[in-house]
This record gives C-alpha cells, sequence and structure tokens, in this order.
C-alpha cells in the first residue's frame, strides 16, 4: 500500500512544526523542574540550567535539518506556526511570571507589552536561526559543509536567546535602584 505524496508533505509540515517546538518545550520542562527540586541527588539547580541551554542553542539546528525536506510553501507555514507559537506561549508565560516592573507592582497590562517585544525576539530568532540551518542544509553537498552550517545555526540561535534575554533585563530591570542602602556622601 503506498501513501500519497501529499500525505507525506503534511506528515514532513506536522513534524517540521512539532520538532522546534518539542525541543524548545523540553527546555522549559527542564526549567520547571529544576525549580520545583532543588537538589536531584548530587545535581543542583545549577547543573540543570546547564541541560537547558544546550537544547535552546540545538533547536534551530535539529529543526533545520527537518525543514530542509519542506517545500518552500511549507517552510513558510511552519515559520509561522513555529514563530506564533513560541512567541505567544514565552509571552504568555513571562507576562505571568513579573510581577513588577523595577521596583514597583505592575498589573499584566504594563506587564504585556514589554514581554510581547522578548517573545518576538526570543521566537524570531529561534525561527531566523532555523532557516539559515535549513538553507545551509540545502546548500551543501558534503556533510563536513553541513556541519559547520548547523554549528552556525547553532551559534545564532544561541546568540538570540541571549539577546532576548538582555531585551527582557532591559525592558524590565536595568537601570532601576530600588532604594538600597544610602551611598555616603
Amino acid at each position: 500500500m503506498s501513501s500519497s505524496p501529499a500525505r507525506h508533505a503534511q506528515f514532513d509540515l506536522a513534524v517540521g512544526v512539532v520538532l522546534p517546538l518539542a525541543v524548545v518545550g523540553a527546555a522549559y520542562g527542564l526549567i520547571m523542574l529544576e525549580n520545583r527540586l532543588v537538589y536531584i541527588g548530587p545535581w543542583d539547580r545549577a547543573v540543570w540550567g546547564w541541560l537547558t541551554i544546550p537544547l535552546v542553542f540545538l533547536a534551530p539546528a535539529i529543526a533545520g535539518l527537518w525543514w530542509a525536506r519542506l517545500s518552500h510553501r511549507d517552510e513558510w507555514v511552519a515559520r509561522l506556526a513555529v514563530g506564533a507559537v513560541v512567541g505567544g506561549v514565552s509571552t504568555a508565560l513571562l507576562t505571568a511570571a513579573v510581577h513588577q516592573i523595577g521596583c514597583n507592582p505592575a498589573t499584566w497590562q504594563e506587564v504585556l507589552p514589554r514581554m510581547a517585544v522578548v517573545g518576538i525576539v526570543f521566537a524570531g530568532g529561534l525561527v531566523l536561526a532555523t532557516a539559515l540551518a535549513a538553507s545551509a542544509v540545502r546548500a551543501f553537498e558534503t556533510w563536513q559543509a553541513r556541519v559547520i552550517a548547523l554549528i552556525g545555526s547553532t551559534v545564532v540561535g544561541g546568540a538570540t536567546f541571549f539577546g532576548a534575554l538582555i531585551v527582557w533585563a532591559t525592558v524590565t530591570v536595568v537601570g532601576v535602584s530600588c532604594g538600597g542602602p544610602p551611598v555616603p556622601a
């Protein structure tokens, strides 16, 4: 029994959307586990954090390998779907987590626009790095060139992750003094 090419294309598209979401979701799951369990055997929170960061960095390379199989149209659908889900979920999670801006209590109406910027930066970076990885996999013939291209997309993914952290810090905490001890004159 053979299946139609359209059915294979639908499957490839579904995997192309689910794969990066699963990798980023696994990283988030590790963060949640880390926050719930301070110590897990000999591992403390810092060890779990160092497991999370490589997952976020590798998400574009892993997904890019699959996106290289997609048609041009399906890759754009995957880009939009992954960007919308990652941007929306990260914005919602950050909005729910931030209770103050600087030293002042903040309502979700004040927090949401600021966290939306962070969500857009994070999602945009993930999608851009994955698209670069997919383009590189399609463009290069040898496995060595593909590995170098995937390492490059991992660096871009990592840079956008840290870029999102910098944007988050900028819009929420940088430059704020919460009335610490007075500075002697």
